[in-house]
């Protein structure tokens, strides 16, 4: 590489920084979104159920 070798190498550790810090940063706002759920959910008395399909037999009555 040459003289550009130090560019390369500290271009390259930047971006895998940058990559490593989003990465994190996302998992740490999921974490905190998935603790606010949980918290808005306890509040409204465990959130509504979502009604489930009939397992009847298809049969009337």
């Amino acid at each position: 590489m040459g003289p550009y070798a130090a560019f390369v190498w500290s271009s390259f550790g930047i971006v895998a920084a940058v990559m490593i810090l989003l990465a994190l940063q996302s998992w740490l706002g999921r974490q905190r979104d998935i603790r606010q759920l949980r918290q808005l959910e306890e509040l409204m008395g465990g959130g509504e159920k979502t009604p489930q399909a009939d397992q009847g037999n298809g049969q009337e009555g």
